[in-house]
């Protein structure tokens, strides 16, 4: 099993993106607001900047 973390302030997309990652059932995704998640708490993490 693969955890994906998703940090985003919006919700909505936030909210899609984990949809459609959790179609694959080997991957477990928490949604988290930007305000939530400490960066520090992580073993490693990539940032993605998508617009």
């Amino acid at each position: 099993m693969c955890k994906i973390f998703i940090v985003d302030d919006d919700i909505f997309l936030g909210e899609m993106l984990k949809y459609h990652l959790q179609l694959n059932p080997d991957y477990k995704v928490p949604l988290f607001n930007s305000q939530r998640l400490p960066f520090q708490s992580l073993p490693y993490y990539e940032i993605i900047r998508y617009r």
